[in-house]
């Protein structure tokens, strides 16, 4: 029940993923033609990854604090809390394989999607089997984590063989890591310390690492309204 809680909180995130899914292979269909269509898909890749990096982290900062007001304080809902940052990093990675997939579709190469797919909800059940008993819903939340990183490095393989894009790759998983980073010490620093856990060093944190992704990704207000309107 608590992990179903957290899974719906994540919601949040996964909507625009889902809606990018519908829209994306008409997108890259009307598109790969031109001459700037592999630069424009690298370009809408760049500004979907800070908006879902940057949405991951914050839900993740401030997961207690979500739930809280979401659970209207009560108690037992807050252990929830701690598996958001999980479930939020594999709806970051499960999003990125959407966009990382298009040479597949472009190329008539779907079945290589396919079996990644299948090899990886595999996977995913097995990791639950080892991993449930052992963890409860933090071993849920880390077998999705893990299955979901696995179908975008492998759709990200087997689509940049068929047609090669410009991701900008290390910037965008140099932001991942990053982010991840900046959780695991916000969490740590705010375990046990009332003082620390407030509201103020989350947000502190924030922006500092949305400074951070910023200057990695190099995106920039004028852009982020272009790709909205793409």
């Amino acid at each position: 029940g608590l992990y179903q809680y957290a899974h719906e909180i994540c919601l949040l995130l996964a909507l625009p993923v889902t809606a990018l899914n519908l829209a994306w292979p008409q997108f890259i269909f009307s598109n790969y033609a031109r001459p700037e269509g592999r630069d424009l898909f690298a370009r809408v890749h760049t500004y979907f990854a800070f908006f879902l990096i940057e949405i991951a982290f914050l839900m993740s900062a401030f997961s207690g604090q979500i739930v809280s007001l979401a659970g209207l304080r009560i108690p037992r809902y807050l252990a929830s809390a701690g598996v958001i940052p999980l479930l939020a990093g594999s709806v970051v990675f499960y999003g990125l394989s959407i966009v990382f997939a298009s040479g597949l579709y472009l190329k008539g190469k779907t079945h290589q999607l396919a079996m990644v797919v299948a090899a990886c909800a595999a996977l995913n059940v097995a990791l639950n089997i080892v991993l449930i008993p052992r963890m409860g819903k933090e071993g849920a939340a880390l077998a999705v984590l893990v299955t979901n990183l696995l179908m975008m490095a492998s759709v990200l393989v087997f689509a940049q063989m068929a047609f090669p894009i410009p991701f900008r790759l290390g910037r965008t998983f140099a932001g991942i890591v990053v982010g991840s980073l900046g959780i695991a010490a916000l969490a740590f620093a705010t375990r046990g310390h009332p003082v620390f856990a407030g509201y103020l060093p989350r947000l502190l944190a924030s922006l500092g690492f949305t400074a951070v992704l910023v200057g990695f990704l190099r995106v920039t207000p004028a852009g982020l309204g272009n790709a909205a309107n793409m």
